[in-house]
């Protein structure tokens, strides 16, 4: 619970359950339009880690391997998933807040193509910017 004592444990903690997120993601599909999968993963920041190496990302990595490559006969049910870390209450009272952590993947072999394939840089600018208020005009 924030801002109480506990104990937590790293092998849950730095997973984010995103094989769990992403089942739940795919049971939303209205199937029959485009669709994009969001992911929070809520994870506390680990900016010493390189992306790669990251526990979140490997299991990531590890799930889409099981999944399988998509292909023309068997697209992806979904256009794009992007997945965040924006865990800014890991950053405590007194710290500086951490900064958020972005990841798209774009799939090649979609069921439903999108009416403009551009949008999908409007979305990621505007996922990867999330909380970022401007400073001036």
């Amino acid at each position: 619970m924030l801002h109480h004592p506990g104990k937590l444990d790293p092998n849950k903690v730095f997973r984010g359950d995103v094989d769990r997120l992403f089942k739940e993601a795919l049971e939303q599909n209205p199937d029959d339009i485009p669709f994009m999968i969001f992911i929070d993963i809520n994870v506390p920041p680990t900016p010493n880690i390189d992306f790669p190496d990251k526990q979140w990302f490997r299991d990531l990595k590890n799930m889409f391997y099981k999944y399988g490559k998509p292909t023309p006969e068997n697209p992806d049910p979904f256009n794009a998933i992007f997945v965040t870390n924006y865990a800014y209450y890991y950053g405590g009272l007194e710290t500086q807040t951490p900064s958020g952590e972005t990841l798209s993947i774009i799939s090649k072999y979609t069921k439903y193509s999108l009416a403009n394939p551009l949008i999908l840089n409007d979305i990621y600018n505007a996922v990867k910017n999330y909380g970022k208020v401007p400073l001036g005009p």
